[in-house]
C-alpha cells in the first residue's frame, strides 16, 4: 500500500463506442463466425468468454475444444485454458478451475496480462475453497507481476481475513482501491472486515480515516464513469 492516496479508476466498457448487453455481444460474435472473411479463431475465444459469462459451460466448453484443436502458440492455448477455467467459476466448479488454470499456468506464457491473470485467478479459486495459505503464495507472485491492478490485492485481502490476519487484510484492500477505485468490491469487503472485526483497529490506528478515503475514491470514480456513459 502507497502512502500517497493516489487512487486509479478505469471507465465502463463498451462495445463500439457505446455499452451493450452480453446477448448483444453473442449475437455479433455469431454472425462474424459465418462470415468466410472473419478470424474464426479470435471469434470463437470471444464466443469462449460470452458463454463464460452466461455461466453456459457446454457452448464455452464446445468453442474452446475447436480453439485449441486449431493452435499451437502457447499464448493462445493459455487463453483457452485460462478461458475454461473461468466458465468453471462461474458454475462454481472451483477445483476443476484450479485445475485449468494450472495447465495454463504450465505453458509458461510470456505476456505479462496472462501471467498475472491466471495467478489471480489460481488464487481467488483455492480461497473459495478455504485452501487461503495456497492461495497467497499465487496472489503474491500475481502482485509482484503487475501492482497496476485491483484484483490480486482484493483476492489477496480475502487471503489474509481467512487466516485471520485482519490488518494486513485491511491493508491490501486498500491497496485494491488505491489501484482501481471504480471496482468497489474491495471497498466492500474492508467496511464488513472493520465492522465484524473491531480489533483490527487496536492492529491498524489510522484505519477510520483510510476507510473514509476510499469511500470518497470509489464515489469519486463512479461520478466519472456516470458522467462518461
Amino acid at each position: 500500500m502507497t502512502d500517497n492516496w493516489t487512487f486509479n479508476f478505469r471507465p465502463k466498457q463498451s462495445f463500439d463506442g457505446k455499452p451493450i448487453t452480453i446477448e448483444d455481444a453473442e449475437k455479433h460474435f455469431l454472425a462474424k463466425l459465418k462470415d468466410p472473411n472473419e478470424n474464426h479463431k479470435a471469434v470463437r475465444l470471444e464466443l469462449m468468454r460470452i458463454y463464460r459469462s452466461m455461466g453456459r459451460v457446454v457452448e464455452a466448453m464446445s468453442y474452446a475444444e475447436e480453439y485449441l484443436a486449431e493452435t499451437q502458440n502457447v499464448e493462445e492455448k493459455a487463453e483457452g485454458y485460462f478461458t475454461l477455467g473461468q466458465a468453471m467459476e462461474h458454475v462454481d466448479d472451483f477445483e476443476s478451475a484450479v485445475r485449468l488454470y494450472m495447465v495454463a499456468l504450465e505453458l509458461e506464457p510470456r505476456h505479462k496480462f496472462q501471467r498475472y491473470f491466471i495467478r489471480n485467478n489460481i488464487g481467488f479459486s483455492l480461497n473459495q475453497l478455504d485452501r487461503y495459505l495456497e492461495a497467497e503464495k499465487y496472489l503474491c507472485e500475481a502482485i509482484a507481476i503487475d501492482t497496476t491492478h485491483a484484483n490480486a490485492y482484493k483476492n489477496l485481502g480475502m487471503c489474509l481475513a481467512g487466516q485471520e490476519r485482519y490488518a494486513e487484510a485491511a491493508k491490501s484492500f486498500i491497496s485494491a482501491v488505491q489501484a482501481n477505485a471504480s471496482d468497489s468490491r474491495a471497498l466492500r469487503h474492508l467496511e464488513k472486515l472493520a465492522e465484524q472485526h473491531k480489533a483490527v483497529f487496536d492492529d491498524f490506528p489510522d484505519l477510520k480515516g483510510q476507510i473514509r478515503k476510499c469511500r470518497e475514491a470509489v464515489a469519486y470514480a463512479a461520478d466519472s464513469n456516470n458522467q462518461n456513459s
